[in-house]
């Protein structure tokens, strides 16, 4: 689009939520948005001067030497014939830019830049009510670790062993809740601070190796009634009983152990709280194509299509009553979306209210191209 259309466009580029920049084929800054002054602040004054290479030169800084630069993705726009997404750091966070190249009424290309932006109020509202959290766990197992002690320093010596530990059962229930909680609370930080800090892939990329799925999830399930997937306050009966698993022999990926045993609990936590103790659920895993694909279907409460969206976001939880009365952060699919993701595989669900969810996870099969690429 040539620069007489912009005052046109500006209006609709200043209503929009995502920082946006506009580039001439000569590289000149001919556009920016509200949203991108706000993102880019005093590294804008130096794009408009200097144009798409100062604005490569600031993204492209801080990012590791295998990632995807500026100017390559331009050029990997221009080839496809469609937007490519790339990363920046910026202040020590990860900034998603979706590059595009657009051809404008003069038929001359220009360089769109989208800086998705993120919405931190949430986030930062979250860390100071999960510090508040992890404080009153603390504070609470001290108190009930003192009274603990009181009672048996005014253990008088007709009382039995029995007595003492009827009397204590109840104290060590209510600590042993709240430690969990604040360890499960301490993962889940650790998780968000690789997505906030772009460290995730890195991460990954230093555990990946090749997964033999039946192992992994042999594994997860001789574990799963010692590690506590969902909140000890409720009794969810016996957890292990209730997965059924169906795993194709010699099924292997290429992909994160650490990373893909946590995205399973997560799910597995989800499918067990929201479906009665009655119900089965079922871990299927086979191939799919150049990928192999993990489904976990349950008979619960389902999700309202009016809720669905809400699924993936962060600090969001749907509103049904079920939903609600349990304990949780509302992070941990949004966490698994982002881990999914950076393992260059997808994660969906299909739901139907009052009759059940799936949610089913695609990942590279190892040494597939896919899993290659990533190498």
């Amino acid at each position: 689009m040539p620069p007489s259309r912009i005052p046109e466009l500006q209006p609709v580029l200043d209503g929009m939520i995502q920082g946006v920049l506009i580039f001439a084929p000569d590289g000149r800054l001919v556009s920016e948005n509200r949203s991108a002054r706000a993102v880019l602040a005093a590294d804008l004054v130096v794009i408009r001067e200097s144009g798409f290479g100062a604005a490569a030169f600031l993204l492209n800084q801080q990012l590791p030497d295998d990632a995807l630069k500026l100017e390559d993705a331009r050029q990997q726009a221009l080839n496809g014939g469609k937007p490519v997404r790339m990363r920046a750091i910026r202040a020590g966070e990860t900034q998603p830019v979706v590059v595009s190249v657009i051809e404008g009424p003069d038929g001359l290309l220009y360089t769109m830049l989208v800086f998705e932006t993120t919405d931190w109020a949430p986030l930062n509202e979250a860390l100071g009510n999960f510090g508040q959290e992890l404080s009153n766990s603390v504070e609470s197992a001290r108190g009930h670790a003192d009274l603990i002690q009181q009672v048996i320093d005014r253990l008088k010596p007709e009382e039995d062993a029995a007595t003492l530990a009827k009397r204590i059962t109840g104290f060590n229930r209510i600590i042993h809740t709240h430690m969990i909680r604040a360890d499960r609370l301490l993962v889940m930080l650790e998780r968000l601070t690789a997505v906030r800090t772009g460290t995730l892939r890195d991460q990954i990329r230093a555990r990946r190796k090749r997964v033999d799925l039946p192992l992994l999830i042999e594994d997860l399930l001789e574990e799963i009634n010692q590690v506590a997937i969902v909140d000890p306050d409720t009794d969810y009966g016996d957890v292990r009983s209730r997965i059924h698993v169906s795993v194709v022999d010699d099924l292997r990926a290429e992909c994160s152990p650490v990373h893909l045993t946590r995205i399973l609990q997560d799910i597995l936590a989800n499918a067990i709280m929201y479906s009665t103790p009655e119900t089965a659920i079922h871990l299927v895993a086979q191939h799919k194509l150049a990928a192999v694909q993990i489904d976990v279907i349950d008979d619960g409460i389902g999700i309202r299509e009016s809720e669905q969206d809400r699924v993936f976001a962060p600090f969001r939880r749907a509103r049904q009553p079920q939903v609600i009365s349990e304990f949780g952060y509302g992070l941990s699919l949004y966490l698994c979306k982002q881990e999914v993701e950076a393992m260059n595989g997808r994660i969906w669900f299909d739901s139907v209210e009052n009759a059940g969810t799936t949610f089913s996870i695609v990942l590279p099969a190892a040494g597939s191209s896919s899993a290659k690429s990533e190498a």
